[in-house]
């Protein structure tokens, strides 16, 4: 009975079943995949208490209210259902762990600053309905981490600084759909390696694609009728400008040149080229369409050109500039190049320097350590020939003591061997006395025999 009450509990706890409010049957709250709620009112997601984890929302929420996910800081991915229309301004503001978002079919429009500060988004799915990105959509740091970014045929504008400073984008697919690209709205996309402005694009912004540094090739379709002031500013690695010919409105040549169709306008130079011959069509070039280009060396201007322009200007005095600065960095070059030299020579004679102080050293420490070892040496002979003495005099003892121990010995020896002849002797005299007291003793027992017999006889002799 426990079991099952803890299991009710636990269901409860963790549902995302929609919950309604007291009084309000509209009104719903869910949890969040790891902590926090989010509450959805008549179909809108209004407010989340900060939303942890990744998040589906259920199939009955209709729009993505106004900054409802604001500062979620700990929401890591979302998954949009295609039941949602709509995601209201600001919806995703600095939900800055955000990294994953899938955005359902049904979405017809994403509002100004729905990701803005969502700088850890990595994976973006744009639903195949989405008709307007809006203003700032994916900036500041919102598409900092995008690499890969795909905009559905859907989509037909693509509003002011959508996606600025997605710096680490590398591929950039534009839908057929795109017919508007606002200014700013690519600005700072520095890891793309080319860029192709498709035919159904008629619309460029000022600074769209300013700080492309890395693209060599853009391509710009026929449909192409406006590019804004500074549209492609700062491309240091751009090589050629291809426009499709049957553009009517821009055109390109050989040189990789961008000019207007007539080819009376020259709004852009590719940065990398050393040597440009403007055609004698040119009356006007714009400013800024030999910014950036370092490696001019030659520049040919006809006659014909009647507005110079900022860029003309400021290019003839960054030849000038880039003259002067190459001089003063070939004197600067050689000036380094004699420092090194220098450097080089003093470094050599300091580590030759420092080698013989190291050899030095080491034959310094050689020595004391052989004076050393000497020095212990000698003490350790000095100690050994005390000892040997001291040995030597309890050897001589010893031999003395042994000579007198020999001597004595000696003496022993001959007193015990004369001791063994005495011994002998009196062991000899004693057999001769032993000899003769038997040979007494014999002659009394024969004698009393003799006496005992002559006794026996009758009468008895006279003394028996």
């Amino acid at each position: 009975m426990k079991r099952k009450k803890l299991v009710v509990l636990l269901l409860i706890a963790f549902s995302i079943q929609a919950v309604p409010a007291a009084g309000n049957e509209s009104l719903q709250v869910i949890n969040c995949s790891v902590f926090g709620n989010y509450t959805i009112n008549s179909g809108v997601v209004t407010t989340s208490s900060n939303c942890a984890g990744s998040v589906t929302l259920p199939n009955n929420v209709t729009s993505i209210g106004y900054q409802s996910f604001k500062d979620a800081t700990s929401l890591l991915g979302i998954s949009i259902p295609d039941s949602v229309t709509t995601i209201q301004g600001g919806a995703f503001y600095n939900a800055s762990s955000l990294s994953s978002v899938n955005i359902g079919n049904g979405v017809t429009m994403i509002a100004d600053t729905a990701f803005y500060q969502a700088r850890s988004l990595s994976t973006l799915v744009i639903g195949n309905n989405v008709s307007t990105i809006g203003v700032y959509a994916f900036s500041g740091g919102g598409a900092s981490s995008l690499t890969n970014l795909v905009i559905p045929n859907s989509v037909k504008k693509i509003n002011y600084g959508a996606f600025m400073g997605a710096y680490k984008l590398n591929s950039l697919s534009l839908g057929s759909g795109v017919t508007e690209i606002a200014d700013y709205a690519f600005r700072g996309a520095g890891s793309l390696t080319s860029l192709n402005i498709p035919n159904n694009v008629t619309s460029i912004g000022k600074n769209a694609f300013e700080g492309i540094s890395m693209v060599a090739t853009i391509t710009i379709g026929t449909g192409v009728k406006s590019i804004g002031d500074y549209a492609f500013y700062d491309s240091p690695s751009l090589q050629a400008f291809k426009v499709d010919s049957a553009n009517l409105h821009y055109s390109s040549d050989a040189q990789g040149v961008l000019y207007d169709k007539d080819r009376k306008i020259l709004i852009q130079a590719p940065s990398t080229k050393s040597n440009i011959i403007i055609p004698d069509t040119v009356t006007v070039i714009k400013d800024g369409a030999f910014q950036g280009a370092k490696s001019l060396a030659t520049l040919v201007i006809p006659k014909t050109v009647q507005i110079p322009g900022e860029g003309l200007i400021a290019s003839a005095k960054a030849a000038a500039e880039l003259k002067a600065k190459q001089e003063a960095d070939a004197k600067a070059a050689a000036e380094l190049k004699a420092k090194q030299e220098a450097d080089a020579k003093a470094a050599a004679e300091l580590k030759a320097k420092q080698e013989a102080d190291a050899k030095a050293a080491a034959e310094l420490k050689a020595k004391q350590e052989a004076d050393a070892k000497a020095a212990a040496d000698k003490t350790a002979l000095t100690k050994a020939q005390s000892e040997l003495m001291a040995a030597n005099v309890s050897l001589a003892d010893a031999q003395k003591v042994n000579r007198e121990q020999a001597a004595r010995i000696s003496s022993f020896e001959a007193q015990y061997k004369v001791l063994i002849e005495s011994v002998s002797t009196l062991q000899s005299q004693v057999s001769q006395l032993n000899s003769k007291l038997l040979a007494a003793i014999a002659g009394q027992n024969v004698a009393k025999a003799k006496l005992k017999k002559i006794c026996s006889l009758k009468p008895k002799p006279k003394g028996c």
